[in-house]
């Protein structure tokens, strides 16, 4: 997560906001290197904005544009390396320019500062060459590249050293970077963010207390990874209506993954990547995604269209409806066939953004019911992809029962901004039917139930409180039987409610509701084509990259490492090599035992095989090899010590194997 927020700096220092420096313990070992990284990155990230501002981004900002189209253009890639190239080659002039436009003022005592012993001057270790210039450590370097800026650069500009380990940073260079830092704020703005994953008290115990005063210390939270997976999940798939998408097996694959094991916004990203690469460079019915629908198609594609299982329901449900002649031109005719699958896109097209429009409909409402769990973006877009019918599920269900329970005026708010939300919608021919039924309810609440000020069919009238509102949907919810069943309240459950009633006004709105939900997120199988844009191969296969079985593989490897060393002298085969790995050896000897291993037969075969070896190994080398490899087996847990046999040791074979 610190990892998230040091790339939303970096993207908002293409804006001249922020410019971002990263220091790390193994290149941060003095206060030399310290100052010396610090110039290099600040100069960089500086020359580098105009060329590779556009490389820059935030796991929530245009990842859904680099990993559904970027990845096509290799041309782009390119470009992108030799912009990158160029702006460390400006950095480099800059830096140089820099330097040589040094003044010649006394030099910091950076040795003194850091506690050096050796008693050398800091001015010692500057070169001269074509007049006096500073050594590439001094901080006047930096503030000379400062003063450099125009006055507004100034003021917008802030300096930000990012130290995403703080823990395992040396102790007294931080110390001698703050007092540097400190010295200098007059002239450049540095402000600090720390990674503390322990306790904030680390920064008390290990700092001075003249370090401490120097530091006004602001604590703050980073975004819960779940905005992180809406933020990818909007940009990637929802956003970018005419892109890659994902089937709900992989959807669920990739992101089950993150959410149960690495929680990694970068291996999430990589992930989706891939599936991409997959889909584009494995199936080339993703070339139609690009397709202008002017140009001709290839009759093999064309063919392969015809194969598709969304074509073969397509033409079965034309011969239900007896039109032959609309699937002789499907089958037969290329340009009809060409013709079909560019109007399927922009359905496909239109399906795709009245689905982002749902969500974000849907997210609002519950928000406006006080339904805040399991309302976020991943987990509305997952039921989307993997329900037949969305609106059965419990999820819609629960809100259209919190919507005929809740009080008159709410309901006529939610269905003004349902209104509201309509008309802003760019695609006013899908949803110009529900303005018209919703405002004409509208009508109807203002002039029956808002001026009579109480409804019919409702027991405590409109002057319900909150508390017996929230009892009586919990008991719709849980299916509690009302106490009074009498013939006439049963006869008037089987009939309905009383059409003047505030009920049948409220049903009516679910109504609604639940035919919108019913148009607009059908399952994306139901469309004609739809194998052009979502990936259909077995997720499985390809998650085997991120999630691979360690154990068989290992297996495998100590059973054939000749193969997998390209080892010419020791091939694999049943014969054992001398030559070969003391691990591969004992694996294949303890493969043949039996559960329990007598340790001295062991030995006994595996010193057989090694006395082949030219020239003989000693007995004690022949010894220690064999333990050392009896240790490994017993670390990737081949092997476990007994208790039951004296030099004994048994097989392991059914446990877990984990690195």
């Amino acid at each position: 997560m610190f990892h998230t927020l040091t790339q939303q700096l970096v993207a908002e220092s293409a804006e001249d906001c922020f410019n971002l420096a990263v220091l790390r313990p193994l290149n941060s070992q003095d206060i030399k290197s310290c100052i010396k990284s610090l110039i290099a990155q600040f100069l960089s990230n500086s020359a580098s904005k105009s060329t590779a501002s556009d490389a820059v981004m935030s796991p929530g900002g245009k990842i859904g544009y680099y990993a559904a189209k970027a990845l096509l253009n290799a041309e782009a890639e390119q470009e992108m390396e030799k912009s990158l190239k160029n702006s460390r080659t400006a950095a480099e002039d800059e830096l140089l320019d820099t330097i040589n436009r040094a003044d010649d003022d006394e030099d910091l005592d950076l040795d003194g500062l850091a506690g050096g012993g050796d008693g050398k001057s800091f001015t010692d270790s500057i070169l001269y060459q074509n007049g006096r210039k500073y050594s590439p450590y001094d901080i006047r370097v930096l503030e000379s590249w400062f003063s450099r800026k125009s006055k507004k650069a100034k003021e917008s500009t802030v300096l930000v050293i990012s130290i995403p380990e703080f823990e395992r940073f040396d102790t007294d260079v931080f110390q001698d970077l703050v007092k540097l830092c400190s010295s200098c704020l007059d002239t450049l703005p540095f402000v600090f963010i720390l990674g503390i994953s322990t306790t904030l008290d680390i920064i008390q115990n290990n700092l001075h207390r003249s370090v401490i005063r120097l530091l006004r210390c602001e604590r703050f939270f980073l975004s819960k990874s779940d905005d992180c997976v809406d933020a990818i999940v909007t940009e990637v798939f929802l956003k970018n209506h005419d892109g890659f998408k994902l089937n709900h097996d992989a959807f669920s694959l990739i992101f089950n993954s993150y959410k149960s094991n690495h929680r990694s916004v970068t291996a999430l990203c990589d992930a989706i990547q891939y599936f991409a690469l997959k889909h584009f460079y494995g199936d080339s019915l993703s070339s139609l995604i690009t397709h202008d629908g002017v140009s001709q198609i290839q009759p093999e594609l064309l063919d392969r269209m015809r194969k598709q299982k969304s074509f073969n329901r397509h033409v079965k449900a034309l011969l239900a409806a007896e039109e032959y002649e609309e699937v002789r031109l499907l089958c037969f005719d290329d340009n009809h066939l060409t013709k079909t699958i560019n109007a399927a896109k922009v359905n496909l097209g239109n399906y795709h953004f009245m689905m982002a429009f749902t969500i974000q409909l849907l997210r609002s409402t519950r928000a406006m019911l006080k339904l805040n769990n399991q309302n976020t973006v991943y987990n509305i877009y997952s039921r989307v992809l993997s329900s037949d019918c969305f609106v059965r599920e419990a999820f819609v269900q629960e809100m259209v029962r919190k919507l005929k329970w809740i009080k008159p005026m709410e309901l006529a708010g939610i269905l003004g901004f349902w209104v509201e939300l309509f008309q802003h919608c760019n695609l006013q021919n899908q949803v110009e039917s529900y303005i018209t039924e919703i405002q004409a309810l509208l009508k109807e609440f203002e002039s029956k139930y808002k001026t009579d000020g109480e409804c019919d069919g409702d027991d405590d009238g409109s002057d319900r409180d909150d508390f017996d509102e929230e009892l009586r949907f919990q008991k719709a919810q849980l299916g509690t039987p009302n106490q009074r069943k009498t013939k006439v309240s049963l006869k008037a459950g089987v009939l309905g409610p009383d059409k003047n009633s505030y009920d049948f006004f409220a049903l009516r709105a679910c109504q609604i509701f639940e035919k919108f939900l019913g148009e607009t997120m059908k399952h994306h199988t139901d469309y004609l084509f739809n194998e052009i844009y979502y990936y259909q191969e077995a997720a499985k296969v390809l998650m085997k990259n991120f999630q691979p079985h360690p154990r068989p593989i290992t297996q495998i490897a100590l059973g054939a490492a000749s193969d997998y060393l390209t080892c010419t002298c020791c091939k694999a085969s049943d014969v054992l090599h001398p030559k070969a790995l003391d691990i591969s050896l004992l694996y294949k000897l303890h493969s043949e035992c039996g559960h329990m291993i007598n340790l001295f037969d062991l030995f006994i075969s595996f010193e057989q095989v090694l006395r082949k070896e030219s020239p003989c190994p000693s007995q004690t080398d022949i010894q220690v090899r064999f333990a050392a490899g009896l240790t490994h087996l017993e670390y990737m847990g081949f092997i476990k010590p007994t208790a039951r046999k004296t030099d004994h040791v048994s097989k392991n074979d059914g446990q877990l194997f984990v690195i």
